[in-house]
């Protein structure tokens, strides 16, 4: 059977944080998961939200004067 078995799955967990975080925001997470996660347990991923896609054209409902553009 493929992929990590069932009890291994039962003990794996991801971290989802609310904002994008700095590398050593990211760093100092990681190291404090691992240091109090229970040894049983999988620490699989640190999930953030995505990059907001900013368009480098104005777009219909993306785009705002002093954020996505620059009045000259």
């Amino acid at each position: 059977m493929p992929g990590p078995s069932e009890r291994f799955a039962r003990y794996a967990f991801n971290v989802e944080v609310e904002r994008l975080l700095t590398p050593a925001e990211r760093l100092r997470l990681r190291t404090l998961v691992g240091y109090l996660k229970p040894a049983h347990t999988h620490f699989i991923d640190l999930v953030e939200p995505l990059r907001p896609i900013l368009p480098e054209h104005w777009e219909l409902g993306l785009s705002e004067l002093g954020e996505t553009t620059t009045l000259h």
